[in-house]
């Protein structure tokens, strides 16, 4: 199969070279390219990420200390050429500084902020600078330590600036250290790979407003080994489109202080896989006709629930442990499905999974314990259990009201049942294995997660 999707991922390649682009670059061959590419990088754990991104290496410098103060990576004129009104960031100072204009002299500049030279420019080198204004990757001459230098921008002070300069197949560099979207959304509509230096950690995006840190609309995207550190009253991630918008989250540790975690919508289809989100409501919300796929992902102390299908919206999950929230793990309702195999629903202060209105939820090699009941189904919802280990803690292992149904097969069932009379079917005729609780089991109290609080636009 790896070699089918590789060949042809490179047909397409050759497709898109010579067929007729649109004004945004893009042939009838691009959504085919950005689909392939991540079925390669997803066919398995040896594949070069990097690989898959033909380009160039566009790096981004770190902001250092003036990151939390929303400010770019210092300004560099050996790097960033020439700094004027059509070139400076929202947040640059332009006087006392090397521009365009300046007609030479000596300048004291901070290189990779520990490090000094002396660069005098002259009246011809600041000309050629001056002709490039404007020009994302322009080439440009520069005077530095009596020696003319001819180089070509490939280091940026923001993630947006490289954005901006990069075209599909690049990949864009977070160097190590603290990196912030300058108060508006970083919009990846490009197929390009986004990863930071180093270990997991040990580059941070530090955002602080509210407005997503990053907005994904292209397919074939893929953000990895970043650490998003949001603060603000919106999500984290935002990833949104059609169907052929399916990125890659690779590595990624999300933690939004005021909204929640990640949320997708429209039609897009996501893998998030070896991810980690935490946030003040919901951690991942899919909605719309969106689908998300979650591999071996942590979602944890969020302060809501931990994940959410909700209007048409899908959750895949395998191999992913949602625990610590302050409400459900995990809430299907609208019509909304979830699927888990192989996964942790555990220590939520609400029921493991609460399905209602005509969701469905699947669990099959799943774990549910510690939470405020085990599997809670309500309306029109269906719940379908298959070699699972439920327990309940101090309230209903398993609670089935209205027209909803619960089937379980080959699980072991521990704690007590609340279920209409004919909806035992599903659940003695399956093959399960049913233990007492540990204690005294009943419906949850009015506090929590499960105190009603009336909506005063919603309620008379």
């Amino acid at each position: 199969m790896r070699k089918d999707v590789r060949a042809g991922l490179e047909a397409a390649r050759a497709g898109h070279a010579v067929s007729k682009k649109n004004y945004r670059g893009l042939s009838a061959f691009s959504s085919r390219i950005d689909e392939l590419a991540i079925e390669h990088v997803l066919g398995g754990s040896g594949v070069d990420v990097a690989g898959q991104f033909e380009g160039r290496r566009l790096e981004v410098r770190s902001a250092g200390e003036d990151a939390w103060l929303g400010k770019p990576a210092a300004y560099v004129p050996a790097l960033d050429g020439v700094l004027d009104e059509t070139t400076a960031l929202a947040s640059d100072d332009l006087s006392g500084v090397l521009t365009g204009g300046a007609a030479g002299g000596l300048e004291r500049l901070a290189l990779d902020g520990n490090q000094a030279c002396v660069a005098e420019a002259s009246t011809a080198s600041m000309a050629s600078m001056a002709n490039t204004a404007g020009d994302a990757l322009a080439s440009w001459t520069y005077s530095g330590e009596s020696q003319l230098v001819r180089r070509q921008r490939t280091s940026f002070r923001c993630v947006s600036e490289a954005l901006k300069a990069a075209v599909d197949g690049d990949r864009i560099v977070l160097l190590r250290g603290t990196h912030n979207g300058l108060g508006e959304t970083i919009v990846v509509g490009k197929r390009v790979l986004i990863e930071g230096e180093g270990r997991l950690g040990e580059t941070v995006i530090d955002m602080r407003a509210n407005v997503p840190t990053f907005k994904v609309t292209r397919g074939g995207v893929v953000i990895r080994n970043v650490t998003v550190d949001h603060t603000g009253f919106r999500e984290a991630v935002l990833v949104d489109g059609g169907k052929e918008v399916r990125p890659l989250f690779e590595m990624v540790d999300v933690t939004c202080s005021g909204d929640d975690g990640v949320h997708v919508g429209g039609s897009a289809r996501p893998v998030l896989r070896r991810c980690r989100v935490k946030a003040k409501k919901v951690g991942v919300k899919c909605f719309d006709s969106g689908t998300v796929t979650l591999d071996r992902c942590i979602v944890e102390d969020c302060g809501g629930v931990g994940v959410m299908a909700m209007d048409a919206g899908r959750v895949n999950g395998s191999r992913t442990a949602v625990s610590g929230g302050g409400e459900d793990g995990v809430v299907v309702m609208n019509a909304g499905r979830c699927s888990l195999v192989q996964c942790t629903v555990s220590d939520n202060k609400g029921a493991g999974m609460d399905c209602s209105d005509t969701g469905y939820g699947m669990m099959s090699g799943c774990t549910v314990e510690g939470n405020v009941g085990g599997v809670f189904a309500w309306d029109g919802s269906s719940v379908l259990a298959t070699g699972s280990r439920l327990d309940g803690g101090a309230a209903h292992v398993v609670l089935v009201d209205g027209s909803a149904s619960v089937d379980m097969r080959g699980c072991t069932v521990k704690g007590g049942v609340h279920a209409p009379e004919d909806k035992w079917g599903g659940l003695l005729e399956g093959g399960n294995v049913f233990e007492s609780p540990d204690g005294a089991v009943d419906f949850p109290i009015e506090s929590g997660p499960f105190q009603f609080v009336p909506s005063p636009y919603t309620s008379l």
